[in-house]
This record gives C-alpha cells, structure tokens and sequence, in this order.
C-alpha cells in the first residue's frame, strides 16, 4: 500500500490533504483497514465561510434551534430517520438536492467542498451522491444542530449490519464511512463535545454492551485504546463508522453545528457513494 511504520499509539493522519497521502499512498484503505481512526483537515474552510453558511442557513430560516418555534436542528434527508419508507426518502431529497441547487449562491459552498476534498482523499476512487439504478438519487450532505446536552452514546454505524436497509442499494457496501465539516465549535471541554472512535469494530460480542451503555467497561476489560477528535471551526474529518465511536454531551452554551455525511466503502470499486 506504500505507507509508512506506523507508531505505536493510534494516531489519526492529518493536518492537510498533502500529508495524509505521504503517509498513506490510499488514505482510504487505511481507514477501511483501521490502520488510523481518522483522516483529519485543520483549518480546511476559513473561519470566515464557515461564518457565512451559518448566517444563509439561517437568513434562509432553513435550520432552528431546538426550543424555537417550528424548531428544525438538521437540514438535508436522513436516510436513519426517513429511510423505512424509500418513496418518502427519495421525494424528500430531491427537495434537499432543489434547496442546496441556490441556497449557497454567491457565498462558499460547503456540499461542492465537500465532494472535492472527498475525491482528493480518496485515491484510486470515485466519490459521489449515491443513487439507485433506476437514477433516484440519496440526499447529498446533512447540516447537524447539536444544542448543549445533547450528545451520542457509544454506537456504530452501518446501512447494512445496523439499520439493515435492504430496499437500497448502499446496503450492499461492506464498509461505511463518516464525513464531518465543523462550522461551529463548541466551549473546549476535556471531557465534553468532541468525538472519540475507539479501536473496536463492531461485532456481536459488543452489541450487548452498546444496548446497556455499558461500552466503557468493556473497552476497559478489552484495554481498547481511543482517539478524540478535537474540532475547531473549518476543521474536517474522515473516520470509518464500523468502529464504535460517541459524542459525550456538550458542555457550556454554544452548541455545536456541522456539515455531515455517510458513504459505502468497497476496496475493489471505484465508486464510493454519499448519502445524509
């Protein structure tokens, strides 16, 4: 694969795009392989754009908070929350595709971004939304509100061993991906609001403990080591989401807003399709 030794602790590949492939000749190999918890970008988007989409989301009054009137903490097509119904599924993201075709006019896009930076790190693949054979295509990106409290306990994530979604076409992806672009940060917290991926795949020994909350004492018992993820603004991250991973609770007043999708991993393909 061309990568360097690597260290004795689990360290994710970052700051820049330019150094995860010295690194790693196909980053996304080592993510799928779990020779890293994570591709990281600093200070990928400048401070400033992150500033702008945030004001259009609002301005467009497409996302508010919880507690607000007509409250509404994402803005995109969730296939999670709306996936039991694909005729639903379908109908709401090709309004989420006719909203995000305007809703960053003359201001950075953070979708186009996206996508491009995706492709850069995904050497020897294609990246693009997903879309069934007969051309429907999946929501392209997820803009998430998390107020302070609101966290995720330890879990995994995967189309096809979790949610086993078997009327779509991701289903059949062995591996899963994450995306996540800040565009809001937090308070700095040691024990609060950033993510930590653990160095455990899911498998059905660790199921009992995920329903239990109880992942803590088997990582314990496991000696499984960790990564956290800390974020500032424009900050971007890559990480596979077949390794449990959790957001513990944010802390303090500021709540912590991103740009978030998924997308199906095969070595053997070139494709490697997006959805929200």
């Amino acid at each position: 694969m061309g990568k360097r030794a690597q260290p004795e602790t689990w360290q994710p590949a970052e700051p820049d795009v330019e150094s995860i492939r010295e690194q790693y000749a196909q980053p996304f190999e080592a993510l799928a392989e779990g020779e890293t918890p994570a591709l990281i970008l600093r200070n990928a988007v400048g401070p400033e754009d992150c500033a702008a989409v945030l004001q259009r989301l609002r301005e467009r009054d497409v996302i508010r908070p919880p507690g607000k009137p007509g409250s509404f903490d994402y803005v995109g097509t969730s296939l999670g929350m709306m996936g039991a119904n694909p005729d639903e599924f379908f109908a709401d993201a090709k309004r989420t595709h006719a909203l995000y075709a305007t809703l960053f006019e003359g201001i950075f896009d953070p979708i186009k971004w996206t996508y491009e930076t995706l492709n850069r790190l995904a050497v020897g693949h294609r990246v693009a939304v997903a879309q069934e054979p007969d051309g429907r295509r999946y929501g392209p990106g997820i803009f998430r509100y998390y107020p302070p409290g609101r966290g995720h306990f330890p879990h995994f994530d995967s189309v096809r061993l979790r949610e086993k979604r078997v009327a779509y076409s991701v289903n059949r992806y062995p591996g899963q991906f994450s995306s996540i672009l800040c565009l809001q940060a937090p308070e700095p917290h040691p024990e609060a609001g950033e993510g930590i991926v653990h160095r455990a795949r899911w498998n059905e020994e660790i199921q009992p403990y995920l329903d239990a909350h109880t992942f803590p004492e088997y990582a314990e018992q496991h000696d499984v080591a960790n990564a956290r993820v800390e974020l500032e603004v424009g900050d971007f991250y890559v990480f596979n989401t077949l390794h449990i991973h959790e957001v513990p609770p944010i802390l303090g007043d500021r709540a912590r807003i991103v740009l978030a999708m998924f997308m199906g991993f095969d070595p053997d393909e070139e494709l490697v399709p997006v959805w929200s």
